[in-house]
């Protein structure tokens, strides 16, 4: 917490190391409310950690933090609002140079807006996700979003990302 607060307030003062500072530190933050099951409070970490990486023009940290949001609230079951984060993660993440969404879990927000965009919009509405896909990530993006790796993979987890 104390790190967070100094980091903030370097933040606040125009202090160039404040900013990845206080975002590694708020992430750490949200891991650990994970594990305390506390999944909400980490949704408000992880969203405020994407509102500041749009102040701060961080791709990475907006495509990271929409991306963590996402995922937690689909696994709470509130589709609408995963689906959203996914596509606020992609268009974060657009930013970035190509080589690294193609080889960086912005695949992996690509596969989880396909995947939750299938029960809340129609496939027509869908096209458009897939048309801007390809603009994004090059004609073989179905290859990409949907390896075999990709298909075998359980999207919610069996347990504690966190035991050994």
């Amino acid at each position: 917490v104390q790190t967070i607060s100094l980091s903030k307030s370097s933040m606040d003062k125009g202090e160039v190391d404040g900013y990845p500072i206080w975002k590694a530190a708020m992430f750490m933050k949200a891991a650990i409310h994970i594990i305390e099951n506390k999944r909400n409070e980490a949704i408000i970490i992880y969203d405020e950690v994407a509102n500041e990486a749009v102040k701060s023009q961080d791709a990475f940290y907006i495509m990271e933090g929409y991306r963590m949001s996402g995922y937690l609230l689909y696994e709470k079951g509130e589709k609408q609002n995963a689906f959203e984060h996914f596509l606020l993660s992609l268009a974060g993440g657009s930013y970035l140079p190509d080589r690294v969404r193609r080889e960086s879990t912005f695949l992996y927000s690509a596969y989880m807006a396909m995947l939750v965009g299938e029960d809340v919009r129609s496939p027509k509405e869908l096209e458009a996700l897939k048309g801007q896909l390809e603009i994004w990530l090059g004609t073989d993006w179905e290859q990409l979003v949907f390896n075999p790796k990709t298909a075998k993979a359980s999207v919610r987890r069996k347990g504690s990302i966190f035991s050994f």
